[in-house]
C-alpha cells in the first residue's frame, strides 16, 4: 500500500474511507466502471476528480445528516403529541437569544447567491472583513481618495470605516453610489455589535392579547370561595395555557373577551 500512494503521490496518511476515495457516483458511472481496475494514468486523473469535488460532496452529506435529523425529530415530537406527553401548546417558535434577525439581508461578494438574515453580536467581527456586495456585481467596489490626491480602494465595512477615519471621502458619482452599500452594511453591522435581542418579539407578531392563554396568569382566574382562593394560590408560576394543558380549566369561549372556568372534575 505505501508503494502505491507514493507512486500516485499521495500522502501516507492518505484515508481509503475519506470522500477523496470514496465520492459517490450514480448508477450510469458505476455500471460504466463495473470491476474494471484503474491502470496509474487512469488512478490520477479520477483522484483528481474526485478531491476537486469533495468540498461539495460534504456539504451534501452535511445537509442530507441534518435532513434527517430534522426528519427524526420532528417525528418523535409528532408521536410525544399524539401520546400526550407534550402538547402542541408547549412548542413555541423561538429564535436563539442571540441571534438578531434583520429586516435587510447582508449579502457579500464572496458568496453572492447567499443572504445573512440573522447575526449575532459575536459575528460581527468576522463579517467586517467580508467584502460588501455593490451593486449587485461582485467584482465592484469604492475609490475614496484624500485632499493629498491619495486613493484607495474599499471593499470591507472595515476599509470603509478605516477610510473615513483617515479622512477619505467618495469623489465621483459612481463612488458615491457605491459608499451607499458600504455605508448601509456598516450601519447594520454597528447596530448588531450594540444590540440586546429579546426572548419574545411583540413586533414580529404584534397580535397579542387576552386570547393568548400562555400570556395570562393563573392569578387573573375568578375567586368565588376561600377554596378556589387556595387553590389559585398554588398555581403559582402557572399560565393559564398551562392549566388548560393540564386540563384544569376549561375554556368556555375564545376572542378579544376570554371567559374560562375551574373544572372541579380535574382539581382538588
Amino acid at each position: 500500500m505505501p508503494e502505491i500512494l507514493a507512486r500516485l503521490d499521495l500522502t501516507a496518511e492518505f484515508d481509503l474511507f475519506s470522500i477523496q476515495n470514496l465520492v459517490p457516483a450514480h448508477r450510469r458511472c458505476n455500471l460504466a466502471k463495473t470491476s474494471d481496475v484503474f491502470n496509474e494514468g487512469s488512478a490520477r486523473f479520477f483522484l483528481h476528480r474526485a478531491e476537486k469535488a469533495s468540498a461539495n460532496v460534504q456539504k451534501l452529506v452535511t445537509s442530507k445528516r441534518k435532513r434527517e435529523s430534522r426528519e427524526d425529530l420532528l417525528s418523535t415530537v409528532g408521536e410525544a403529541i399524539r401520546s400526550g406527553l407534550i402538547l402542541p401548546m408547549d412548542l413555541q417558535e423561538s429564535q436563539p437569544p442571540d441571534q438578531l434577525r434583520l429586516t435587510k439581508p447582508l449579502v457579500f461578494a464572496d458568496a453572492p447567491n447567499e443572504t445573512v438574515e440573522s447575526i449575532s453580536p459575536e459575528d460581527v467581527e468576522r463579517f467586517l472583513d467580508r467584502p460588501v456586495l455593490i451593486g449587485g456585481n461582485p467584482v465592484f467596489a469604492a475609490d475614496f481618495g484624500d485632499d493629498g490626491g491619495v486613493r484607495m480602494t474599499v471593499r470591507t465595512c472595515r476599509e470603509y470605516r478605516a477610510a473615513l477615519a483617515a479622512g477619505f471621502y467618495a469623489k465621483t458619482t459612481y463612488d458615491i453610489k457605491s459608499e451607499a452599500f458600504l455605508k448601509t452594511t456598516s450601519a447594520i453591522l454597528t447596530a448588531a455589535a450594540s444590540v440586546r435581542v429579546p426572548l419574545i418579539s411583540y413586533i414580529r407578531k404584534p397580535h397579542r392579547g387576552v386570547a393568548d392563554l400562555d400570556l395570562l396568569p393563573s392569578s387573573v382566574l375568578p375567586c368565588v370561595s376561600p377554596e378556589d382562593a387556595e387553590m389559585i394560590v398554588g398555581m403559582t408560576d402557572l399560565s393559564l395555557g398551562d392549566l388548560l394543558g393540564r386540563g384544569e380549566i376549561k375554556v368556555l369561549g375564545l376572542s378579544s373577551s376570554v371567559s374560562v372556568r375551574a373544572n372541579p372534575r380535574l382539581t382538588d
